[in-house]
């Protein structure tokens, strides 16, 4: 777990990375156990979760899950499609011919998806292969395919339920759900996956500041002193990668604070500088 919040610490701002720690998360406090593959480096799969047995998951993100799940994520930037899908049904079958205790009756191939995949959905129906949703859940779809049960997670789709807040993060950045989802987070005082929303959405999350700033500022002052420092915990990270990429707008940014507000930021580098020393 320490290895993977190292390597999520400098990643977080990238969906797939981001998907992966979120969902990692979840599953390790469920009690699920993330399985390690040979596969290729071009086929590797976001995750592969192995359910104990007699692991209840009623009520869980992963209520729908069997003994062997192999997970794929489409960003709202990277739409699934054929060759998207292929690629995770080549994991499953892989993962049956390496693992005896994985069938095809008690394996699921998994795709999380940030929006509907209407054109992957057209293009299967064309070829005898009809996604449905599952009654009672319009985020999850379902369909045979050959040997292999696929279901598609829709983002977008997901009730603003707990259970489902790791993958509420990934619904389509300024959509109406995604709104209302960040709004939720700021009343609940949600700072983890504030600031992983904040990371993954910039700009979107950036025109919601202030309403948010409304909201927060109804925060005990323990609280907010908590969320300022969240704040400052994400721009020091960012700041070497702002300095490099986007030099104009920080300058911008800095030279935007009096000059009072400069000389105790300077003085506070100095003091930190110092202290490192």
């Amino acid at each position: 777990m320490e290895q993977l919040q190292q390597e999520s610490a400098s990643k977080r701002d990238r969906p797939d990375p981001a998907f992966k720690y979120l969902t990692r998360q979840v599953a390790d406090a469920i009690g699920l156990e993330a399985i390690e593959t040979e596969f290729p480096q071009t086929l590797r799969a976001d995750l592969i979760l192995a359910v104990p047995e007699n692991l209840g998951l009623e009520n869980t993100l992963f209520d729908f899950c069997r003994s062997f799940n192999v997970l794929e994520f489409k960003g709202q930037e990277d739409q699934l499609d054929e060759a998207g899908f292929v690629k995770n049904e080549v994991r499953v079958n892989l993962l049956f011919l390496q693992n005896p205790a994985a069938t095809f009756e008690n394996t699921l191939n998994i795709l999380v998806s940030s929006r509907l995949p209407r054109q992957f959905f057209n293009y299967m129906k064309l070829r005898k292969c009809r996604f449905r949703k599952e009654t009672g859940r319009p985020w999850q779809w379902r369909c045979r395919v050959g040997l292999q049960e696929v279901v598609v997670i829709v983002c977008r789709e997901l009730p603003i339920e707990p259970r489902y807040y790791e993958w509420l993060v990934f619904s389509p950045a300024g959509s109406l759900k995604w709104q209302n989802f960040v709004r939720v987070l700021a009343r609940e005082g949600n700072l983890p996956l504030l600031e992983t929303v904040q990371r993954l959405s910039v700009r979107e999350y950036r025109l919601m500041t202030p309403e948010l700033k409304k909201i927060i500022s109804e925060y005990q002052p323990e609280k907010r002193k908590q969320y300022l420092k969240e704040w400052a915990k994400a721009f020091g990270d960012m700041l070497p990668e702002l300095e490099q990429e986007t030099p104009e707008e920080l300058t911008q940014a800095f030279s935007s604070l009096s000059a009072e507000q400069r000389q105790r930021l300077l003085k506070l580098l100095i003091e930190q500088e110092t202290r490192l020393e």
